[in-house]
């Protein structure tokens, strides 16, 4: 009997995603023009109507967010006094912001200049955080720029205690009661994903996906780039593609 259950609910929730179109994460916002985790990059990705927009943040020593995917900055960053080999938690953002600059020329953007850009969309924003920090104030800033729009955002990180603080707040806070928060994790076949909206996988069996679904949970496929592996993981039924080719991502999307 438990077996025949089973089997109801994930063939009921097939049926569903089947209904509910899959669509592209913009990994670092790229694929539409411009560097990644830049402003150009996210005006240029909200101009080509992204289905959701992914960036990272890091910490300075003095607890200010920036958003950057490295934990140093030499590989994006130039500047004749920019201390690019350092990691970021050891320098200031004074430090920073006036002796840095990206590759593009743009200074390192800070998280509230970010969403002040992004939130004049209706873009998905799934906010990777990098390292094991997540501020009081990081948490103030998504709910003052997202206060009417909480299904927009996501929370997502490789470290469970980051979630947890989101989970935290959502005790006292209806806000935060209704993003999302997305465990990213190589390996979608086993393991205690917690208390989360979703899930983002490298790897991961349709059947997996299926049993995810049934419970309630939202699964996706990282770094997916070519029409291939695309194709592949839309096979097995994942909710959204997190790629570097957003628009060949999209292209595959609505033909199916």
């Amino acid at each position: 009997m438990k077996t025949l259950i089973l089997g109801l609910s994930l063939a009921i929730s097939s049926q569903l995603h089947a209904s509910t179109p899959s669509y592209c994460v913009a990994h670092r916002s790229l694929g539409y023009g411009g560097l990644e985790n830049s402003l150009e990059a996210f005006s240029n990705a909200i101009q080509g109507e992204a289905d959701g927009i992914e960036f990272d943040l890091r910490h300075t020593k003095d607890r200010k967010t920036i958003i950057f995917h490295d934990k140093k900055l030499k590989r994006v960053s130039k500047g004749q006094n920019c201390d690019l080999k350092s990691p970021i938690h050891e320098l200031t953002l004074a430090q920073i912001s006036q002796n840095c600059l990206l590759q593009n020329g743009e200074v390192i953007p800070t998280f509230e200049e970010g969403l002040l850009l992004l939130s004049q969309s209706q873009t998905r924003l799934l906010i990777e955080f990098k390292d094991e920090t997540i501020t009081d104030s990081d948490l103030e800033l998504i709910k003052n720029y997202y206060s009417d729009r909480p299904e927009l955002v996501s929370v997502i990180s490789f470290n469970r205690n980051i979630l947890e603080v989101v989970e935290q707040k959502a005790k006292s806070d209806v806000f935060f009661q209704k993003i999302g928060t997305v465990r990213l994790k190589k390996w979608g076949f086993f393991g205690d994903l917690g208390n989360i909206s979703a899930l983002s996988t490298k790897y991961i069996h349709r059947s997996r996906v299926q049993k995810l679904q049934a419970k309630g949970i939202k699964v996706g496929a990282y770094t997916k780039d070519s029409a291939k592996r695309i194709q592949k993981y839309l096979n097995k039924g994942v909710d959204f593609i997190t790629t570097n080719n957003s628009l060949l991502c999209k292209q595959i999307i609505s033909k199916q």
